[in-house]
Formats: structure tokens, C-alpha cells, sequence
């Protein structure tokens, strides 16, 4: 019997685990496409000329 609860809570610990990874890769994911989206924001500013392009330019860059 002991070994039976031994291996139900190194189940639970292991399920725990899980779920704290798939956190951590959906936080990766999250803060990769942030990064992603400054780097292209940051490529535009050296290319784009005019303040009304720059605006426009950025912002379609940051929500698509």
C-alpha cells in the first residue's frame, strides 16, 4: 500500500511539473513574439521617412 501512495503523489508532483512547463513555454512563446514585434518596429524606424508613414507604419507593425 505504501508504494501505491508513493507512486500517486510522484504522479501528482509529475503533473504539476507538466503544467508549470507548458506555462513557461506559452510565457517564451508570448515574450518572443514581443520581441519580434520591437525588432520589426525598430527596422521600420531606420527605413521609413515622414512622421504620418512612421505612424501608420508602426502601428499596423505592433497589432498584425
Amino acid at each position: 500500500m505504501e508504494e501505491m501512495d508513493k507512486m500517486r503523489q510522484r504522479t501528482a508532483e509529475l503533473e504539476v511539473a507538466e503544467d508549470e512547463r507548458k506555462r513557461a513555454e506559452e510565457r517564451n512563446l508570448h515574450l518572443n513574439a514581443i520581441l519580434r514585434a520591437v525588432r520589426n518596429v525598430n527596422q521600420f524606424i531606420i527605413k521609413v521617412k515622414g512622421r504620418e508613414k512612421l505612424l501608420q507604419g508602426v502601428y499596423s507593425k505592433l497589432i498584425g
